[in-house]
């Protein structure tokens, strides 16, 4: 329908970046903080990745299994409490993150290699993308270069990603701003494998969907039971 929008979140919806953000986490902890993370690290982190929402909650995520490594009961209650604080260690690891990832980027190959589609990712190749926009933590120059590589045809003025979500403090805020823009949609529908992400969303227009095959089967999404994709 010419009158419908689609939002989607990039990273666990569109493609499977998980071994790319551990890699880029460890890395930024090696050199930072000159901490190995270990094996043991690398389960936790893959099994509570659909926790972390902006870059420095990798830090937050992180901390919080170095300092609980045998109670993920622990680790849960000391991640939600420290991604609350505004502190700046964890402003300096998110930049240190994002330079981290553009020294791989520099070997553009196999910085697109540690990423692959997920099944709606594969999909996207194949339909009409003309009202689908990107709406994301992810920095914007990341997601158009891996749109790219995997021939995904969204235009880069429909990706909203890292800038936009500080800028706007949370998805809802930038989906309201882009919708502000393009009034002609008077209905659409926004993906995220985010729970936080989801009911962050408040305009009576969009319909939240959340993604249970992406990141967020590791999150509370027992307690969200509208929509579920």
């Amino acid at each position: 329908m010419r009158d419908s929008i689609v939002f989607l979140d990039f990273d666990g919806v569109v493609v499977d970046s998980i071994d790319e953000c551990y890699l880029i986490s460890k890395l930024t902890f090696l050199e930072k903080y000159d901490i190995k993370l270990n094996d043991d690290i690398k389960f936790l982190f893959y099994k509570l990745r659909g926790l972390v929402g902006p870059p420095f909650e990798y830090y937050c995520l992180i901390n919080s299994i170095l300092k609980y490594p045998d109670s993920e009961s622990k680790i849960l209650e000391h991640f939600n409490l420290s991604r609350i604080k505004k502190k700046k260690i964890y402003f300096n690891f998110e930049k240190l993150f994002f330079e981290k990832r553009k020294e791989i980027q520099n070997n553009l190959e196999y910085w697109c290699g540690l990423h692959k589609l997920t099944s709606l990712g594969i999909k996207l190749k194949s339909i009409n993308l003309d009202s689908f926009y990107i709406v994301s933590t992810k920095d914007e120059s990341s997601i158009i270069i891996l749109l790219e590589f995997f021939s995904i045809k969204i235009q880069k003025n429909r990706v909203f990603g890292n800038k936009s979500f500080k800028k706007y403090k949370h998805k809802g805020n930038v989906i309201n701003h882009i919708l502000s823009i393009k009034k002609k949609y008077k209905s659409g529908i926004f993906i995220d494998d985010s729970i936080d992400h989801l009911l962050k969303l408040d305009n009576n227009k969009i319909k939240p969907y959340f993604y249970a095959s992406g990141y967020g089967e590791n999150t509370n999404f027992d307690e969200y039971n509208d929509n579920i994709l």
